[in-house]
């Protein structure tokens, strides 16, 4: 009789193990990973440094240009293509609401391109706001970080409750009903 429970469990474990993956292989990941996600993570937590040093830089009285390009050779390389342009372009003499309005739209930061503009029409100092929103981006990018450790949690227990609760069900409560039902008769 428990033998009979037993190879029904096993039955039914490999039957719904099988309805997830019917091809009977584990999905294989790219020894690169994702490399978009990487890069635009890597970028996400980047950037609030970079605005940091380019704030460090403009307080020590560099120019925007001098700025920029300190902040490019300093990034990594993927980080560091913006801020050349950036760099190249003030060098070259291009207005700078347009070169900031550039960079920001690449970077997603159009409170940033506002900012810049309005100090370049003003002549304002630009070093608080600038890191309030170094500070805003890292706290968004802490933010998504929880997220995503939390979805990870989540993703680990959904296989561990679909195959530990109907391996409980058919070892642990099976046998015991079909004792029980055996007394019974």
């Amino acid at each position: 009789m428990h033998s009979v429970a037993l190879l029904i469990g096993l039955w039914s474990v490999a039957s719904l193990l099988w309805t997830a993956n019917p091809t009977g292989r584990l999905p294989r990941q790219q020894a690169g990973g994702n490399t978009a996600a990487t890069t635009s993570s890597r970028r996400r937590l980047g950037l609030p440094s970079e605005l940091e040093i380019y704030c460090a830089c403009i307080g020590a009285g560099m120019t925007s240009a001098a700025a920029a390009g300190a902040v490019a050779e300093v990034s990594d390389t993927h980080a560091a293509n913006p801020w050349r342009l950036l760099h190249s372009l003030l060098e070259l003499g291009v207005e700078p609401g347009g070169c900031w309005q550039q960079f920001a739209t690449s970077q997603g930061l159009h409170t940033l391109a506002q900012l810049v503009e309005t100090q370049t029409i003003i002549g304002a100092r630009i070093e608080t706001q600038l890191r309030a929103i170094a500070q805003e981006l890292r706290a968004t990018a802490a933010d998504e970080c929880i997220a995503q450790a939390e979805r990870a949690g989540v993703m680990i227990a959904i296989p561990l409750g679909l195959c530990f609760l109907p391996a409980f069900i058919v070892l642990g409560l099976v046998p015991v009903v079909f004792s029980l039902a055996g007394g019974l008769l």
